[in-house]
This record gives structure tokens, sequence and C-alpha cells, in this order.
């Protein structure tokens, strides 16, 4: 026993005791569910607030219906919408009748204005039938669903609304203090050695010791701070700030060259060959660990957190595949509530958009749930458009749209339109002319890809660009360390 031998009742030298009784009580934990909401209703109500362009006409036949006709191609006729704003919304139509249109059907564009400037934020085509869905986003509650010519006589018999709606749920988990000190992790989560200075007083950080009675720490630490202390712990404001969990490690095209030792997940990408000379000198004042986080962007350094650039890279690799020529691909990632700085994947994993026609890129945006990172791939085909809204460095206007409500805005595939070259062909292959010209194209964008990284503050051009070679490449070391 702690007492054996020792005058006076007090504690043998070296000795502790611990508080075996057993404590019990409920915390209240919450978690979000998410379901989808309906909303349908005749079309006739839309008669009070719809307009035309041109030519363009519309009425109400009975029956709950909206009949519209357009007759030239320079008609309209304009829906105007409430949707929920920021997140997913699907549209569906029920087209009872549809004379005399376009033989691919009607196309229908879905507009939004900001700042008074009108963005295509979707666009598709009704044909006769039920249930045609277009999917989009928006900023604000307020679009305009635009059903161009030319048709003669377009009858709408349900419009629906659907999109997603997250609920928190809370529930009660009773969380006990057991016996004896059984639990051997303490402040922060990190290992307590009891042993040395008493219950909970001295932890191991991995790198160094800790004494949480005086918030110092045992050894100094091998990175130099700004003029900060090297035993000091979070800025000495101990129950404020953290010390977090993992390394960051620095990255200068694609090759490893440091880490700061400080445990938080994060990658840093060196931007200039004079701040790699001075990490391998010795002389780089690094960022304070405690303070950085994803997307932290300078002069010298981009962070990014390891998940986020991995799951990036994913979706990169789909996106130069075959499939990736004519389609989307995308996924969402959310914040890790239970490890702090980091992110976590979307449950449903990558969603492949649908197969579209690369000479008109109608169509062409891949549906995804509203989370703090969005990733989406731009297809990386080449059709009459000449690489128009196909290239990861030239958001559209649905992505500048988005970038409002989200940590960090991703998009990978190609990049440099100017490299796409334009042949006009009047031979076939046995140098027999052809009856009419075609003009073939022709991707000098390179094979390995780019991942571009936008943010709310600078929405027309990306923050950093990663080339697909060079992710691949610190993902692959970052994996081993």
């Amino acid at each position: 026993m702690a007492y054996n031998f020792h005058p006076f009742g007090m504690l043998m030298p070296g000795r502790y005791t611990s508080d075996t009784n057993s404590r019990c009580l409920l915390v209240s934990r919450s978690t979000w569910t998410t379901t989808m909401m309906d909303s349908c209703y005749p079309p006739v109500q839309l008669t009070g607030t719809a307009t035309t362009l041109g030519t363009a006409t519309y009425n109400s036949p009975g029956g709950g219906t909206f009949a519209a006709a357009a007759p030239r191609a320079t008609d309209a006729v304009v829906l105007n919408q409430t949707i929920a704003s920021g997140i997913d919304n699907i549209l569906t139509f029920d087209v009872v009748d549809l004379k005399e249109g376009d033989e691919e059907g009607v196309l229908v564009t879905v507009l939004e204005t900001i700042d008074n400037v009108p963005y295509v934020i979707e666009g598709g085509r009704l044909r006769q039938g039920k249930d045609q869905r277009i999917s989009f986003r928006s900023t604000g509650n307020n679009i305009q669903v635009v059903l161009n010519g030319p048709y003669t006589n377009l009858i709408l018999a349900q419009i629906c609304t659907h999109y997603a709606r997250s609920t928190a749920q809370t529930y009660l988990v009773e969380v006990c203090d057991e016996s004896k000190d059984r639990y051997k992790f303490g402040f922060q989560g990190q290992e307590k050695d009891n042993e040395l200075k008493g219950v909970g007083n001295s932890l191991d950080f991995g790198a160094r010791i800790y004494d949480s009675r005086v918030a110092r720490w045992l050894s100094v630490d091998n990175i130099k701070k700004n003029h900060l202390s090297s035993y000091q712990f979070g800025r000495n404001s101990p129950i404020v700030l953290i010390d977090p969990d993992g390394n960051t490690e620095y990255y200068f095209n694609g090759k490893w060259v440091a880490s700061d030792n400080q445990k938080n997940g994060l990658i840093g990408i060196v931007k200039t060959k004079g701040v790699n000379k001075q990490i391998k000198k010795g002389t780089f004042l690094y960022p304070e660990p405690i303070s950085m986080k994803n997307g932290d962007n300078t002069n010298e350094i981009f962070v990014i957190e390891s998940n986020v650039l991995s799951k990036a890279n994913e979706v990169l690799k789909l996106s130069l595949s075959e499939k990736g020529e004519n389609r989307e691909f995308g996924t969402t990632m959310y914040r890790d509530e239970e490890n702090p700085g980091r992110y976590r994947a979307a449950y449903n994993g990558i969603q492949e958009g649908k197969e579209f026609d690369l000479n008109t890129a109608v169509g062409m945006s891949v549906e995804l749930l509203g989370g703090d990172i969005s990733i989406h791939s731009h297809a990386t085909g080449v059709g009459k458009i000449n690489g128009r809204n196909m290239n990861a460095d030239e958001a559209s206007g649905g992505d500048m749209g988005n970038m409002d409500k989200e940590d960090m805005t991703i998009i990978v595939g190609k990049k440099k339109r100017s490299d796409i070259t334009a042949e006009i062909v009047t031979k076939d292959e046995l140098g027999v002319p052809l009856k009419e010209s075609k003009t073939i194209y022709h991707d000098g964008r390179g094979k390995s890809g780019t991942i571009e990284i936008y943010d709310k503050d600078n929405k027309s051009k990306a923050v950093q660009s990663i080339s697909g070679s060079d992710a691949q490449k610190i993902i692959d070391d970052y994996s081993k360390r």
C-alpha cells in the first residue's frame, strides 16, 4: 500500500493514490439525418407569374394544366420559381402533350440572377412523358425556368421540387469514469504516464513529454517558432488552444522537403524555390501549427488537409478515364466533428454524372448533396465548343455560385484551353474527297490532369493548382510517413 512504513499517514515518496469511485453522467450527443422533401403542384398556379419573350403565349386550358406555345427559336416562356437555396434541388416535369417541337425536345434553361447578371446554372430537354428531371443548385431562393422555342403546343400537368433537408437528432449517452484510473488517455487525448509525476500530470505526445501542471514541455522544440519559447504549449493558452494530432508534411514539386513534427494531418505545398532553399538550410520560420488549417494560403505555403487531397486525386483519375471525357464525377466532404481540422468523405461516395453531348454541354452537371467541401470534375473530352466550360481552371457560373457556401471548391480535369487545336479534314484516310469537310480537335493539354482549388474570395481564378503527377507523388509519400 502507498502508506506502508511511512510516518504520520503520509504518502511514501514517489507514490500516489487514485479516486477509485465510479462516477457516471448523461451526456447529450447529436447526429444529423438527411431526408428528401417533395413538393408537387399543378402548374396552373404559375400563370400569374409567368412571362413571355417574343411571340410566345401561355394559358390554362383546364384541369390544372399549363399550356405554352413558342413558335420561333427566339421565343420563350419563362416560369418564375421559388426553391430552397444553398442545397441541391431537382425539378421534375410531367409533359402530357408536345407538338411540332424540336425533335430532340424542348430546350430548358435554369437561370439565376446574381448581382443583376443572369447565370445559366443548369439545362436539359423536355419530351412528352412523366418524371423528367433537371438538377441544380442555386445561391438564392428565386430562379427562372426558361422554356425555349420552337414548339406550338407544350402542356404541363405537374411540376415537382425535390431537395434534401438535414435535421439534428439528439440522444443521451452515459459516460462513466472507470475506477483505478483505467483510462489510459488524458489531456487532449494523449497517453498518461502516471508513474512519472502522478495521475494525469505527465503526458506522452510522442515527440515530447508534457507537464500539464505548468503547461510546459520537458524538452525543447526542434522547429524554430516565431519568437515563442521552445517550452511553451499552445501559445501559453492550454485551455483555449490545442496541439493537434499528426504531422504537417511539406512538399515542393511533389517531393517531400520537411516536417514540422506537429501533428495535424496537414500537407504544406511549398510555392517557390526560395522557400524550398530556406527549409533545407533550416532558416525558414514555419507557420504556428496550432493556428494552421485546411485552405490557409500565403505567398510561401498553401495548406491542404491530406484526406481532401487524396479524395481530389481519386476524382481526377476518374475524369481522365474514357468515361470522364463526356461526363462529370463528383463528391462532397464534411468537417469531421470527432477530429477537429480533419475532413471525412461523404457516405454516398463519388457520384457519376450522366453522359452528355460535348458539342452542346447541356445537362453536364453531376448531382451532389451540399457539403463543406465539394470536389467535381469537368469533362476532359474535346467537342465543337473547343474546350469551353471543359477546363478545370475555368469555373462556371454555377461553380462560382456554390463557392460562397463551401469551405473550399475543387475542380479537377484538364487545363490550358489554348493547347486544343482544330484541323479541318477534307479527305478520308484513302485520300478520297469528302462530300462535306469536318473538324477534328486535337488535345494537347497533357495526360496527368490538374487539381484546381478555389475559394469564395477569388472565384474566377484558382488559388492553388496541383498537377495530377505531383498529387500522386505527395499521396504516395505521405501514406508512408
